[in-house]
């Protein structure tokens, strides 16, 4: 087909899509109104059905009417009256973060595939992000009144960053705008916020880790985290600590450490218990730098103590000791945090989701103790 016109139809498109929408916003059309039918509009437009479809089915994706097989075309707004087309990012320190730019890059493309534009939100920078600019990114999309905002809050649950939290859900929900939570929740495990989540199944990641120092015939196995840490931890302690109970273990709290990992004091007392073989690390960073400090202090890995962590950070695979780990989901999860939103945008009356994504568990040198197929 010539490209003048297929540029004609989509031109012709998006002046339909942008009549109807005004149309709705301006009042034209109130909620509940039938729309005309697809026949109707043909000639209303001097459009073909297939033009009149696609228009239609991008009206329907933003959340500003509902076609009923058998019945028409009807307004289903839900009293939003910003662009419907743009959403927003709220991630605080995205430039310092390894998990969340492949899967902001997924939402990116699929949004533009739905037709909508994400905004992306707050400093990208090597300092990172204070909440005082997060909270101000979050003002300016509520200004903009965009149509749904993309959150994953604080980890750090120092009073600043709790305050931040607070006020970012605050001010979003006051301005009716949709709220869909990345990777972890505002409240402490095993409380659940009023808000969509989107994560990897940490619970479950827990517990294949642990299963998998336990297939290797481990009878003890140790969590380190670092003193601040996300609300996802919780689970995957939570996850690790089923998996030793059901594999005939009486885990005990004295194996979670909590510590600075480049600590040498904190490090010296993991090494120089003997009962301590095994170790999971809350994720891919602390184990890292674990992992350096032992092998600083001479600690022999995977000989002396077994390591492991969660993520999969692109650099794993190439330490000295590759780390085993389990990987996050990210492109999925990033498909599944733009079509929460888009169902929420659509139906706001929907009761809160949490939508969990396994991992896959990746073995490595650190526990395998040999040579292996470097994932």
């Amino acid at each position: 087909m010539n490209t003048s016109v297929i540029e004609t139809k989509k031109n012709k498109q998006q002046r339909i899509y942008d009549y109807i929408k005004n149309a709705i916003l301006n009042g034209t059309y109130s909620n509940g109104d039938r729309l005309p039918t697809e026949v109707q509009m043909t000639r209303q437009f001097k459009a073909s059905r297939p033009t009149i479809g696609h228009a239609l089915l991008r009206l329907q994706k933003v959340g500003l009417i509902e076609r009923i097989a058998g019945s028409g075309t009807y307004v289903r707004m839900v009293g939003h009256t910003g662009d419907l087309s743009l959403l927003g990012l709220l991630i605080p320190d995205l430039g310092n973060t390894d998990i969340f730019e492949p899967l902001c890059g997924q939402m990116s493309a699929e949004a533009s595939r739905e037709q909508f534009n994400l905004l992306w939100g707050g400093c990208v920078n090597a300092k990172g992000d204070s909440p005082l600019q997060v909270v101000e990114s979050c003002r300016h999309y509520v200004q903009q009144k965009v149509a749904g905002v993309f959150f994953a809050p604080f980890v750090e649950a120092n009073p600043e960053n709790q305050a931040a939290n607070r006020q970012i859900l605050q001010e979003l929900k006051a301005a009716g705008i949709p709220i869909v939570l990345l990777d972890r929740d505002v409240t402490v495990f095993p409380h659940r916020s009023p808000y969509d989540l989107v994560t990897m199944d940490n619970y479950q990641a827990g517990y294949v880790l642990a299963q998998h120092f336990l297939d290797q015939g481990s009878r003890r196995v140790d969590f380190v985290m670092d003193p601040f840490m996300a609300s996802t931890v919780e689970r995957r302690i939570a996850g690790c600590m089923e998996a030793l109970r059901r594999g005939g273990l009486n885990p005990s709290q004295a194996w979670i450490h909590c510590g600075q990992p480049d600590d040498p004091d904190f490090v010296r007392s993991l090494a120089e218990d003997d009962a301590v073989k095994s170790i999971i690390c809350a994720n891919d960073k602390t184990a890292m730098t674990l992992m350096q400090t032992l092998l600083e202090m001479g600690v022999a890995i995977p000989d002396r103590i077994r390591l492991a962590g969660f993520d999969d950070l692109p650099y794993t695979r190439f330490l000295k000791v590759s780390l085993t780990t389990m990987r996050q989901p990210c492109r999925e999860l990033g498909s599944a945090a733009l079509s929460a939103m888009i169902s929420r945008i659509r139906q706001p009356q929907l009761p809160p989701r949490t939508i969990l994504l396994q991992s896959e568990l990746v073995v490595r040198e650190s526990t395998a103790g040999r040579k292996t197929q470097r994932a």
